[in-house]
């Protein structure tokens, strides 16, 4: 329990180090599962902005979980 403790704050901090824009994506689209259209009104810019936005987010908070998730698998960097 104390690793998924640990991940989930690990994500947790990853979301809040983004830029607004990009965590208010995230949060529109995965915690209110709105769709990138719906997003995009709310947040006043285009789909293709939006989906921007997601991409550039998920890269963000995968690169900085990396890490972790390499030690909890046992692999060494």
């Amino acid at each position: 329990m104390i690793d998924g403790i640990r991940i989930g704050a690990a994500v947790d901090a990853a979301i809040a180090a983004l830029p607004e824009a990009q965590r208010a994506a995230l949060s529109l689209c995965y915690h209110e599962e709105m769709t990138c259209a719906e997003a995009s009104e709310i947040l006043q810019v285009s789909v293709s902005a939006m989906e921007s936005l997601l991409v550039r987010a998920r890269r963000v908070v995968r690169a900085r979980l990396h890490p972790l998730i390499r030690q909890k698998d046992g692999v060494r960097s």
